[in-house]
């Protein structure tokens, strides 16, 4: 019997928690033949793709209906390939997998929607259900983006909700270490956060403004923000008014995230919206207890008082008190991070991510 050939359609191959998941499947579904077509290739992923036997293609240019040189390229790799399934994310991969499944009428089409479009067109919306209606399952990755997918009117049948997998990322160096490095004294309690900065969305002004109500009465306090965007400068310009910038750290983009883990004590994720919240279990997988809005997919990751708190969003008094409460507890930070471990291993890993996209698979060339 020959293998089960599935064509990923995303737009892109960077960092992003798409690309990471369609690692994910290439380690764990070895069997099944994959290859994944997007516009362009930024970074090592692909690479990484490569190695485990996912063939990546870059057609180029850019996946709008006019671009027909594009789009003839992935018609091309569609039909040298001959998937027997299309399995589209993000808006861009998922019209072109429709696209395609409309051109090869024979062939499943899956598509995936990652998040809670809430500026989306009425027109992308009516095209997004104009590729829900060619398709056999529409998978959302939490609740809260299942309930869009019924908002979209897209039938109950071809509805399902299937929790993102992470990957229980290594790490390479020492708490003490890392802690150095980022010059943090051994008495240091660490909150940190991982994310773009966008702070429309991210919100981590919310976080620094918390963070300087509750470093007055604890002067061993120290905020750890990782990752890169437009409202970096704007951030740093904050902390400083807010007369913590001395003890308030900026990474800038880093790939040893693992590390970072490693080196907090509590993990904070101030979000105005999240379709899921990847980074939540990552810190997780670190036995790190969470802080996270209570809005979005994040309220399937973190239970509240289980393995982490749950603060509204934008209440920056609450989030305050959130952080003084676990900086101040070592004993709740344990038994939260502790069974906030234990939930990444048993709901959110790659291994069952994985094996539940397999059953998809299954289930609807069965169909």
């Amino acid at each position: 019997m020959e293998p089960i050939r599935v064509l990923h359609c995303i737009p892109w191959v960077s960092s992003g928690g798409v690309e990471m998941r369609r690692l994910s499947l290439a380690e764990h579904l070895p069997t099944i033949e994959q290859r994944v077509a997007c516009i362009f290739t930024r970074g090592p992923l692909a690479g990484e793709l490569e190695d485990r036997g996912t063939r990546v293609v870059a057609v180029g240019g850019s996946w709008a209906p006019t671009d027909l040189r594009s789009t003839q390229r992935l018609r091309r790799v569609c039909g040298e390939f001959r998937p027997h399934i299309l399995h589209g994310a993000v808006f861009e991969g998922v019209t072109q997998a429709a696209l395609l499944a409309c051109i090869h009428p024979r062939t499943k089409l899956i598509i995936e929607e990652i998040g809670i479009p809430t500026g989306r067109s009425p027109k992308a919306n009516l095209l997004f259900r104009l590729c829900a209606a060619r398709a056999d399952r529409c998978l959302g990755v939490s609740n809260a983006v299942g309930d869009y997918l019924r908002r979209m009117r897209i039938p109950a049948r071809k509805r399902q909700v299937l929790f993102n997998g992470v990957r229980n990322l290594p790490t390479t160096e020492d708490r003490a270490s890392v802690r150095r490095s980022l010059g943090f004294a051994k008495d240091a309690v660490v909150v940190g956060s991982v994310g773009r900065m966008y702070d429309h969305v991210k919100r981590f002004s919310d976080l620094i403004r918390a963070f300087a109500l509750v470093a007055p009465t604890l002067p061993e306090a120290r905020l750890l923000l990782v990752g890169e965007g437009p409202d970096r400068a704007m951030l740093t310009r904050l902390a400083a008014t807010l007369g913590v910038s001395e003890r308030v750290v900026f990474t800038g983009y880093r790939r040893d995230t693992a590390n970072l883990y490693g080196a907090m004590d509590v993990f904070a994720l101030t979000s105005a919206r999240e379709s899921f919240g990847l980074v939540l279990v990552e810190a997780m997988f670190a036995a790190l207890p969470t802080i996270c809005t209570a809005t979005g997919g994040m309220v399937d990751v973190v239970v509240d008082e289980e393995t982490g708190l749950h603060v509204p969003c934008g209440a920056v008094d609450q989030l305050a008190a959130a952080m003084k409460r676990l900086l101040a507890d070592a004993s709740l930070r344990e038994r939260l991070g502790g069974a906030g471990a234990l939930r990444a291993a048993s709901r959110f890993s790659a291994a069952r991510y994985a094996a539940d996209v397999a059953a998809v698979y299954e289930d609807v060339l069965r169909a």
